[in-house]
């Protein structure tokens, strides 16, 4: 074997051991890569071959219409010279994509290119105005409106499935109806037919069951009655019987409280025939007092104070200094026995707030301070 043709012989195992070398890492390669990394890759040249080819399309169509837009408004001379200084020295970002052989080939296509636009122009132009001009002068069919109005305060025409009202002859004046359903009366007026019924209970124990309102139930069983509560002046055995408000005393309804020119309603009996305007000695603080003065607050506990706890209970206060004075003066004209006695007021006493409170003597009507823990009467006003 010659020298050249050892050489030979080597260089072809070189190039075939490089070949299979590639070949071979190629393959680990695909064996090694994921197939969801392989879809991956596969998808974003796609993309970008896509993303690559509109770019390239749009490019090519701004030059195409760039170009042309040229050939119509811009001479053949323009023209001519635009192209070929653009293919000599073309400025930054100017691209044309025409090419003639000669002056008169672009002369040519300019004049076939301009007859055809024109030509198109024209023939969109003449049928716009060809449909405009029919609108106007031929219109086609119309639709018309009209406004009315429809009256009908009577169906004393009885039901009628065969005539029918119309606008122009029955806006008023028209009685009758299609139909109506069996529990609907028809005349001068629309309204529902009346159904009369009525049930009988006789067991008390379903009227008790419930929450009364106005009503009392007297007796049981069979024999029990439901009556309503009875007003002022009515008879009564038992406050239940009164209507919300009153009270039953000595069988009779009547409200406790009564008018009085002192500006206040006064309760028609003592509340208290001796009770203590404070459980202990000690001054009066808030809440249950502001200053010196029991507030009238009826949501305050006054479970300390049994003079203002009474007159809570029947939803009143006791009386100021001002109002007990009045009262007094008016007293004979009042509903209520008064006792010859002492009579709290609101108020502790200015001098002595930790011991003592006023109160009025009706038996000649001088106020007085006395010790919290005295048995004094009360009168309640509100």
């Amino acid at each position: 074997m010659s020298l050249d043709e050892k050489k030979e012989n080597k260089l072809e195992e070189k190039n075939s051991t490089q070949s299979e070398h590639i070949y071979s890492w190629k393959e680990i390669r695909t064996a090694r890569e994921p197939r969801e990394t392989q879809t991956q890759r596969r998808l974003l040249e796609l993309k970008k071959n896509l993303n690559e080819k509109t770019q390239s399309f749009l490019k090519s169509t701004k030059i195409f219409l760039h170009d042309h837009w040229n050939l119509l408004i811009k001479s053949a001379a323009h023209n001519h010279l635009r192209i070929e200084k653009i293919k000599v020295r073309p400025l930054q970002g100017e691209q044309c994509n025409l090419s003639f052989n000669s002056y008169s080939d672009l002369k040519r296509y300019q004049k076939k290119l301009r007859l055809f636009t024109f030509s198109f122009s024209s023939t969109l132009a003449s049928i716009l105005i060809a449909v405009v001009a029919l609108q106007i002068f031929f219109p086609g069919s119309s639709t018309q409106g009209a406004t009315y109005t429809w009256l009908q305060n009577t169906w004393s025409g009885g039901a009628d499935e065969v005539t029918v009202a119309t606008h122009n002859s029955n806006k008023t004046g028209w009685t009758k109806y299609f139909s109506k359903d069996a529990n609907i009366a028809a005349g001068d007026e629309i309204k529902l037919t009346e159904i009369a019924g009525s049930f009988v209970d006789t067991s008390d124990a379903d009227f008790n069951a419930q929450t009364k309102t106005n009503v009392f139930v007297e007796g049981t069983g069979a024999a029990g009655v439901v009556y309503a509560l009875k007003p002022e002046g009515g008879a009564c055995t038992d406050v239940s019987q009164c209507t919300t408000g009153l009270i039953c005393n000595t069988g009779v309804c009547y409200s406790p409280w009564q008018s009085s020119p002192c500006g206040v309603q006064v309760y028609k009996s003592d509340s208290g025939g001796g009770v203590v305007w404070k459980t202990s000695q000690t001054v009066c603080v808030g809440p249950q007092c502001a200053g010196n003065l029991l507030v009238d607050d009826n949501s305050v506990d006054f479970s300390e104070y049994t003079a203002r706890n009474l007159c809570k209970a029947v939803d009143g206060r006791l009386a100021t200094r001002a109002e007990l004075s009045c009262i007094y003066n008016n007293r004979l004209s009042l509903i209520g026995s008064w006792v010859a006695g002492n009579y709290w007021t609101n108020e502790q006493a200015t001098s002595d707030p930790v011991d003592a409170a006023y109160y009025r003597r009706f038996t000649d009507g001088v106020e007085g301070q006395g010790l919290k823990s005295a048995f004094y009467r009360v009168r309640c006003v509100k």
